[in-house]
C-alpha cells in the first residue's frame, strides 16, 4: 500500500470538499439574509470585513468592534436626531428673541413660545 491515494479517490475527495464548502457558503448567505435586517448592520459588516481584509493586526479587530458598537449605540439611541432637533429649537428661539427683543418693557423675560407636551418638538427644553 502506497502513501498516496489513487487518482479516482483523490478526485472524489476534492469534489466532496468543494461541495461541502459550497453548502456551508450557501447556508451562511441564507442565514445572513435573515439575521441582518437593518441597513446600518449591513454597512457595518461590509466595512468591518473590508477593513479586516486590508489590515490584520491583532489590536485592530477590537477597535473595529468598539467603533461599530459606538456607532450602533448612537444610531439606536437617536442621539444625532436629538442633537439636531435641539439645534433647530435653539435657532428658532434665538431668531424669535432677535426679532422681539430679549426683555419686555417691565424687565421681565418673554414667555416660552413652545408648548411643553410630550409630543412637542421642544419638550426637553421645558422646565417644571
Amino acid at each position: 500500500m502506497g502513501d498516496t491515494l489513487p487518482d479516482p479517490i483523490s478526485c472524489s475527495s476534492v469534489r466532496l470538499n468543494a461541495a461541502t464548502v459550497g453548502i456551508i457558503a450557501l447556508t451562511a448567505v441564507n442565514f445572513v439574509g435573515r439575521a441582518i435586517i437593518d441597513t446600518l448592520t449591513r454597512i457595518l459588516i461590509l466595512f468591518a470585513g473590508g477593513l479586516g481584509m486590508l489590515y490584520t493586526a491583532l489590536w485592530y479587530y477590537p477597535v473595529i468592534m468598539s467603533a461599530a458598537a459606538l456607532k450602533t449605540l448612537i444610531w439606536d439611541m437617536r442621539w444625532l436626531t436629538l442633537f439636531f432637533t435641539a439645534l433647530d429649537v435653539f435657532k428658532e428661539i434665538r431668531h424669535q428673541e432677535g426679532s422681539t427683543g430679549t426683555r419686555h418693557g417691565d424687565g421681565s423675560s418673554p414667555q416660552c413660545p413652545y408648548i411643553c407636551e410630550p409630543n412637542s418638538k421642544a419638550f426637553f427644553l421645558c422646565r417644571n
